[in-house]
C-alpha cells in the first residue's frame, strides 16, 4: 500500500537538495516562479508544493518526480513506469495536405508571421503565401513520403550559445511523440504561440511535455499536449551572426595579407639600396 504523502517529508527532500548544491531559497524560489514566503513553507513542510513545482524541482536537480515525492526506495521500484509509451498523432491532417510539394523550396515563418501562424498554420492557403527559401535538404524515401520541412526565424534569446535572434532554422515535422529525441531542440506550435525549447521530458500519465531553455533565466515550460498544433525538429541553423563574423574575419585576413605583401616590397627594396652600396 502506498505510503501517505508527507509534506515535512517532501520539504525535507527538496530542503536538502538546494543545501546540497549550495544554492539560496531566494534564488530557487525565483528560479521555480515562487515567492520566497512561498517556498520556504514548502521546505518548512507547511504544504504541499503544486505538481507543476514539483516537476520543475525534478528537472532542475536531476531527480525522479518519484523521488520527491516519495523518496529513493520508491522510486528506484517504479522507475521502469517513467518509459515513453506515447504514440499520440500530432496534425495528421496538417501533413497529408502539404505532400507532394517541392522538398527543396521551403516556407519561411518569419517573426512577424509568429502570431498569424498560430492562427493558420492548418490553413493550406495561409501556407501558401508565407516567403520560402530553398535549400538543398536532398531527396529522402519515396516522393509521396517525403519528410515535411519548414524555416523558422529566430525570435527570442532563450537558447543564446545554440541560436541567436534573426537565425534561420531548418526545422523536420514530428507527427509522434514518441519520435522525440529528449534534449534536442524543438520548435513547438501550441495553441497561444510558438516557442523553441529543448524537450527534456515527457510524462505519459498526465500528457504533458517538459521543456527547458540553455538560458537559465528562462523558466521551465510546461507544455500539454492537446494544447499543441504542431512539432518540428531542428535539422540545421542559417546563422546570420555567424556570417557577420567570418565577414569581420576575412576583411581582418586582407588587411594582414596586405601588410604581408607592404612588408615584402620594403625588404626588397632594403635589398637594392644595400646592393648598391
Amino acid at each position: 500500500m502506498q505510503e501517505i504523502l508527507s509534506k515535512q517529508k517532501i520539504g525535507l527532500r527538496i530542503r536538502g537538495l538546494r543545501i546540497e548544491n549550495a544554492l539560496s531559497q531566494e534564488f530557487i524560489a525565483k528560479t521555480m516562479g515562487l515567492s520566497r514566503s512561498n517556498y520556504s513553507q514548502i521546505e518548512l513542510g507547511n504544504q504541499f508544493p503544486s505538481y507543476e513545482v514539483l516537476v520543475k524541482i525534478a528537472i532542475f536537480y536531476n531527480k525522479t518526480y518519484d523521488w520527491i515525492i516519495h523518496g529513493e526506495d520508491f522510486a528506484i521500484k517504479t522507475s521502469k513506469i517513467d518509459k515513453l509509451k506515447m504514440d499520440k498523432l500530432i496534425s495528421t491532417d496538417f501533413q497529408n495536405a502539404l505532400k507532394g510539394t517541392d522538398a527543396d523550396k521551403i516556407s519561411l515563418v518569419k517573426n512577424s508571421d509568429y502570431y498569424d501562424y498560430v492562427c493558420s498554420a492548418k490553413i493550406q492557403k495561409y501556407i501558401d503565401q508565407l516567403s520560402t527559401i530553398e535549400i538543398p535538404i536532398g531527396k529522402r524515401g519515396k516522393k509521396d513520403n517525403q519528410p515535411l520541412f519548414r524555416a523558422f526565424e529566430v525570435i527570442d534569446n532563450g537558447m543564446s550559445g545554440v541560436l541567436q535572434n534573426e537565425d534561420i532554422i531548418i526545422c523536420e515535422n514530428i507527427t509522434k511523440v514518441s519520435d522525440l529525441k529528449f534534449n534536442d531542440i524543438y520548435v513547438l506550435i501550441t495553441q497561444e504561440d510558438i516557442i523553441i525549447r529543448r524537450v527534456v521530458k515527457c510524462l505519459e500519465d498526465n500528457k504533458i511535455l517538459i521543456c527547458k531553455a540553455d538560458n537559465m533565466s528562462y523558466p521551465i515550460r510546461i507544455i500539454h499536449l492537446d494544447k499543441l498544433q504542431e512539432i518540428w525538429h531542428i535539422r540545421g541553423i542559417f546563422s546570420t551572426k555567424f556570417t557577420g563574423i567570418v565577414e569581420k574575419i576575412e576583411h581582418q585576413l586582407e588587411k594582414f595579407e596586405k601588410s604581408i605583401t607592404d612588408l615584402k616590397k620594403e625588404v626588397q627594396q632594403i635589398k637594392k639600396k644595400r646592393s648598391k652600396l
